[in-house]
């Protein structure tokens, strides 16, 4: 059986969404997270158990938000990627919104990679920058 293709069109939106009866939003995650933090600061935000952080709101803004100036100063702009080497952590959960905030896009890297590995992921996917853990199991970072 023979399929025939349909010529794709060039993507002209961001977003694309069929007929829901709940309205979408509009905001960036980074404009969702900060209402968020602000109508409800003193409430629990994250914990990560291994790491001993219970954060509420306000703590996990401003430790979300000093990540995002400092990539920011690192010459990091919108559409750059940022990638993340490291297993489930705080790091990661900051990773995630600070680059989101910044319009970066955020690239998860297998935290078991070894170093080959890793200089052909980062080569294919052109990272500007690389957040890493010191260690994941018998790897030392």
């Amino acid at each position: 059986m023979v399929k025939q293709h349909q010529a794709q069109l060039p993507l002209t939106q961001s977003e694309y969404h069929g007929v829901t009866s709940t309205t979408l939003t509009d905001k960036t995650i980074g404009q969702y997270f900060d209402d968020i933090a602000n109508a409800y600061p003193d409430n629990l935000a994250v914990v990560v158990h291994h790491q001993q952080i219970r954060w509420n709101y306000r703590e996990y803004q401003a430790k979300v938000d000093a990540l995002a100036t400092g990539l920011l100063a690192l010459g990091i702009q919108p559409g750059d990627r940022v990638g993340i080497w490291s297993p489930n952590n705080i790091e990661w959960c900051l990773t995630q919104f600070a680059t989101a905030k910044i319009g970066a896009i955020m690239v998860c890297i297998n935290p078991a990679y070894r170093p080959e590995e890793l200089e052909y992921s980062l080569s294919n996917v052109g990272c500007r920058a690389v957040i890493c853990a010191d260690k994941f199991k018998s790897s030392d970072y």
